[in-house]
């Protein structure tokens, strides 16, 4: 009997662990998505799709970041810096919020970096520190 209990919860385990490998999923594409999107200038699309994705995944950073890049890229840098903040604050371990809320605090008005839209932008760059932006 107690192997069978164990077997219920083992399935209940993998099946949590599917589906969080399903959501990562879908989050790695959404960001795919709004990369080309925000490349191609497609501002509805974004404005469509990103708050769709907070209200599915109302604890992940992953769509703040996101609508942080978009309102950073159409010039509304106060609500940018919002969804930034908001997004540290879900996740403080995820790399890109941090990384577009440094590069864009920073006082230069042309920025040679690119925005972070996953975890694998923020791979091999440097860590922008509040001395590089601070005179």
């Amino acid at each position: 009997m107690k192997a069978g209990k164990e077997g219920i919860v083992m399935k209940e385990q993998s099946k949590g662990y599917r589906q969080l490998l399903s959501d990562e999923e879908e989050l790695n594409n959404l960001c795919r998505v709004i990369r080309n999107y925000v490349n191609g200038w497609r501002w509805e699309e974004c404005d469509r799709l990103i708050p769709k994705y907070m209200g599915l995944y109302p604890d992940s950073a992953v769509p703040h970041n996101l609508m942080g890049i978009v309102l950073e890229k159409r010039g509304r840098h106060t609500d940018a810096m919002k969804h930034f903040r908001a997004a540290c604050a879900l996740d403080a371990s995820y790399a890109p919020a941090s990384f577009n809320m440094a590069l864009y605090s920073a006082f230069e008005k042309e920025r040679s970096a690119e925005p972070a839209y996953d975890e694998q932008d923020c791979a091999g760059r440097r860590k922008i520190e509040s001395d590089d932006f601070f005179v």
